[in-house]
């Protein structure tokens, strides 16, 4: 129960931040600097708003409170999705761009025999 709450559980944490992205999807192209403010924000709520006494002391009185260490973790686990989004997007760009620059070669050799037969 202090882990995700009384009725809170993963596959509820991987829901929100599965529907959360889907309504980011035109965004994500921004994935970086939503991760960003999404950890500065988290951050910042735990620190300095009392988010951290609320979450660890705080009473069970309705739904959000009684599953509020799910809820709250739904956005560390949303920054880091949104960060595995853009370390992705970099490896795929790199792997497509590697692939496009053989392809090119491959193209410019089949030029080059040609021009020479």
């Amino acid at each position: 129960m202090t882990e995700w709450g009384v009725h809170w559980n993963f596959y509820a944490t991987i829901y929100v931040v599965n529907l959360i992205l889907v309504l980011l999807q035109d965004w994500l192209q921004y994935s970086l600097p939503f991760a960003v403010a999404v950890m500065i924000a988290y951050e910042f709520s735990i620190v300095s708003l009392g988010l951290k006494d609320y979450v660890f002391y705080g009473p069970r009185n309705d739904f959000v409170s009684a599953n509020r260490e799910g809820i709250v973790s739904s956005f560390g686990y949303l920054a880091i999705c949104l960060i595995g989004i853009e370390f992705g997007r970099m490896i795929f760009q790199a792997l497509f761009e590697k692939i496009e620059k053989q392809e090119n070669a491959q193209k410019e050799i089949r030029l080059f025999k040609k021009m020479t037969l």
